[in-house]
């Protein structure tokens, strides 16, 4: 099973950090927009250059399609497929390989899901798929690839409780049994450029995240 990361150029810095608390071992791809397509990889990282927009930030008909059908094709071809966002450390890595579950980070009560992190069988990338064209011919669309995710977790598993994910805020410290920090929030990051990935890197460097170099 590969990790996949969809990222691009703006996000490197975050991506590279993310990458970092992979466990070594296990393959790792970054998966670029056309824009994208020549930007410096950390060693070791495979490259996956698609075509669609990504939109702002993975939002838009064009972006959920292209995030789902990668997600089945790499899926169909190895049985499982794992994602991690640019702006998220794993901390407990275990959940994503765990059975035959799909697990999916920062899941609310109602059903929602977040796609921080999150691991799916090929039935329920299909699922993702089918549920998205569905929408389209109904003439709903969504905001961002996070529907996605949610719907591959109801067919094909389920959601880690919310607790397991935590959105850190600037400078302080996780709980116990955390299993992934989502940083995208950080309050740095709304009066920093670059506040996300220091806190990334603080974050790692005070928990001893980094699993490979």
């Amino acid at each position: 099973m590969r990790l996949l990361i969809f990222t691009c150029g703006r996000d490197a810095a975050k991506a590279a950090l993310a990458t970092r608390t992979v466990p070594a071992g296990w393959p790792v791809a970054w998966v670029l927009d056309a824009p994208d397509a020549d930007l410096p990889l950390p060693r070791g990282v495979q490259r996956i250059v698609e075509p669609f927009k990504r939109g702002l930030n993975l939002c838009g008909p064009a972006a959920c399609f292209g995030v789902a059908r990668v997600l089945e094709r790499e899926a169909r071809a190895t049985g499982r497929v794992a994602k991690l966002d640019s702006d998220t450390l794993l901390v407990d890595p275990s959940f994503l390989m765990a059975g035959e579950l799909a697990g999916v980070a920062h899941a609310t009560g109602g059903g929602a899901a977040y796609g921080m992190a999150y691991a799916m069988t090929s039935k329920a990338a299909g699922r993702a798929v089918e549920g998205l064209q569905s929408d389209a011919l109904r003439g709903v669309w969504p905001s961002a690839e996070d529907v996605a995710v949610t719907r591959a977790a109801r067919a094909g598993g389920g959601l880690i409780p919310w607790e397991a994910c935590w959105n850190s805020p600037h400078r302080g410290m996780p709980p116990q049994g955390v299993k992934v920090i989502h940083c995208g929030w950080t309050g740095a990051a709304s009066r920093e450029g670059d506040g996300v990935a220091r806190e990334m890197q603080r974050l790692g460097d005070a928990l001893g995240l980094w699993r490979r170099g």
